[in-house]
């Protein structure tokens, strides 16, 4: 296991190799593994590396409540009807700080979005719970080269007054902000030595706190409207929309050629008002927007780099930046308390998981409507 740099490559190579103990052949070994035989490769490699743990576990971890299932021993017994009911994982792997397993899968979890501490700390009790956890995640962030190199300091700016939208209980997407950026250098895709300008698009939900990035085409009326209309047939109409004055979307730039009654009046079709509030030069009236967009770039500056993509590359680039930053951490962060379960993020609130990922023992249908109820209230309540 020492061997291997890489959570999904041990992975995979333990599925190829279970799967020729199988069958007794290695021929096995060329075919692609199955989602059931990763999983049961993970539990594998789970079990070897908790033998690494004391032979008194029970007495040791008594206050996290151990149990042990199909010779794997979990935490979170005191809180398991709580569990039961929610939609990630409904028990905890215990695993120990010393485990090279629990070290790969610190770093593919930073190396997805090179995150804080408690970002990371989160996602992990997704499904582990690991000893001594922040520490390790600490020296991992502290040896990053890519988080040495883009984390900048910046100056600090005085935030205005929270808009009575993003207070207000309504459904995702209902109030939106949205702002554009770039120009992003794009390559065409059959002239591979030309190279154009396409300009990111982010639609801000302000209450949940979701994305959707997408990319325009041009920098005038035409080419936002496309996206514009991609966005509203994913998400629906928002009742608001929230936009500044500055040179993304006023006749003001060379570029740009956006006609304010269009955009007013596209949006008055699906019952959707549009409101210019925000100043042309002051991007600190559209923080909302201003700190996401720096969140995409670090993302799309440590995905690609100085890589030039076509557009449709592009595209599923920022599609994938989206589903990242909708997997932040929003709410309380669990932390070292293991009695808060698992965090709360965008993607909790749309998709009704944290994660993207389907999980092999997820289950979401349950017939007591009742307790499922007070459930999300009690979500609805702690947000």
């Amino acid at each position: 296991m020492s061997r291997f740099s890489s959570y999904t490559k041990l992975l995979r190579v333990t599925a190829r190799v279970i799967a020729a103990f199988k069958v007794k052949s290695l021929k096995a070994i060329t075919c692609l593994p199955t989602p059931e035989l990763v999983h049961e490769a993970e539990m594998y490699l789970i079990q070897i590396e908790q033998s690494k743990l004391q032979s008194d576990w029970r007495k040791a971890y008594h206050r996290l409540g151990p149990s042990i299932d199909n010779s794997i021993i979990f935490v979170g017994e005191r809180i398991a009807n709580w569990l039961k009911k929610n939609w990630n994982q409904d028990k905890f792997i215990l695993m120990p700080s010393n485990s090279h397993l629990i070290k790969l899968y610190f770093q593919h979890l930073h190396n997805s979005d090179h995150s804080g501490v408690e970002t990371t700390l989160a996602k992990l009790q997704c499904m582990y719970w690991v000893i001594s956890a922040r520490r390790l995640i600490k020296f991992i962030k502290n040896k990053c080269i890519a988080c040495k190199r883009i984390s900048a300091q910046t100056v600090a700016q005085k935030m205005g007054q929270v808009a009575q939208e993003r207070l207000r209980p309504t459904p995702p997407f209902n109030h939106i902000s949205l702002d554009l950026f770039g120009p992003i250098t794009i390559r065409d895709t059959v002239k591979r030595r030309t190279y154009g300008k396409a300009y990111g698009v982010i639609f801000n939900c302000l209450v949940s706190r979701a994305v959707y990035v997408d990319l325009a085409e041009s920098y005038d009326t035409k080419g936002f409207l496309t996206v514009f209309q991609r966005f509203i047939t994913i998400r629906g109409y928002p009742k608001t929309i929230h936009s500044d004055l500055g040179s993304q979307l006023v006749a003001a730039c060379k570029e740009l050629r956006l006609d304010k009654s269009k955009l007013q009046k596209c949006g008055a079709n699906g019952g959707t008002t549009w409101i210019f509030n925000k100043s042309a030069d002051a991007p600190w009236q559209n923080g909302c927007n201003e700190a996401l967009i720096k969140s995409v770039k670090r993302a799309v500056l440590i995905a690609i780099g100085d890589s030039k993509l076509t557009f449709g590359e592009m595209q599923t680039v920022l599609f994938e930046v989206a589903d990242l930053l909708n997997s932040r951490p929003i709410g309380i962060k669990p932390g070292s308390d293991c009695e808060l379960g698992s965090y709360l993020c965008p993607n909790g609130l749309i998709l009704g998981r944290a994660r993207s990922k389907i999980h092999a023992d997820m289950k979401f249908v349950d017939k007591k409507y009742k307790d499922r109820l007070e459930f999300m209230q009690r979500i609805v309540d702690c947000f």
